[in-house]
């Protein structure tokens, strides 16, 4: 049974270099293993890596270590409340940076989550400034947890995400053929996972903050007509690439 470190399958699913190619962003999915006690709504707060990599050799450990706090949702009004998992991080610079966070629910979903609504799909702003930097705190030795008495220890102050962009919008879903809800007959179901952002350069050289953002998801290979190395498959579903395509304003500096 493993009781600290990372989870199973809830690795560094967020990496991104800055745009100066000199600091590299490592985002954990969700809690290491000693941050997830007590309610499952206390288990919301993950770690970030800040590395230095400008010089020719790789670092040996990170130059900042901080905690992120990831948002809750609920699938109902007045449900229990859970954390989303963060699925990507994209560096803006001046220790900006943005999150793809999810729950996993939706077309392609696993068994286990078949049935589930869609409650959470959206893209989060962050920033460092005023965050608790742990490097070298006790929170790095013996597996040390974070939390005590089911909330954040006193004087740690975690990086807070506010809201950027919700994809699962089923107003601006619609316009492109898609739909929160399952089984509809009008719409395709929004695919259960978002794992990927890309930023454009600007648009526009008198609109720098004008870009666009590309988020992509993931199919599990999922085909009825699969191929790999050791011959065909079938997945069960057609399942497909997809990328979203929006036009945002960044935040100044």
């Amino acid at each position: 049974r493993v009781d600290r470190g990372r989870a199973p399958n809830d690795g560094f699913e967020g990496l991104s270099l800055t745009s100066d190619g000199k600091t590299l962003l490592a985002l954990l999915q969700a809690p290491l293993m000693q941050d997830r006690k007590g309610k499952l709504a206390w288990q919301r707060y993950t770690r970030l890596l800040v590395y230095d990599v400008s010089g020719r050799q790789l670092p040996r450990q990170p130059k900042a270590h901080y905690v992120v706090e990831l948002p809750l949702f609920s699938e109902a009004r007045g449900g229990t409340a859970e954390p989303a998992e963060a699925n990507e991080i994209l560096a803006l610079g001046g220790g900006k940076f943005l999150v793809l966070a999810r729950e996993s629910f939706g077309f392609g979903a696993k068994a286990h989550h078949k049935g589930r609504p869609i409650a959470f799909k959206q893209v989060l702003m962050g920033s460092l400034d005023g965050a608790s930097n742990i490097a070298g705190m006790k929170y790095e030795r013996k597996a040390r947890s974070l939390l005590s008495g089911g909330a954040l220890d006193k004087g740690l102050v975690p990086v807070r995400l506010r809201p950027f962009l919700n994809i699962a919008d089923e107003a601006e879903l619609n316009r492109v053929g898609l739909t929160t809800r399952a089984r509809s007959w009008r719409y395709k179901q929004l695919s259960a996972k978002w794992e990927s952002l890309v930023l454009s350069p600007p648009l526009d050289a008198k609109r720098p903050r004008e870009r666009l953002l590309f988020v992509g998801n993931d199919n599990d290979f999922r085909t009825r007509k699969g191929f790999m190395p050791d011959g065909t498959y079938d997945g069960g579903i057609d399942h497909d690439n997809q990328v979203l395509v929006y036009r945002v304003t960044l935040p100044a500096s």
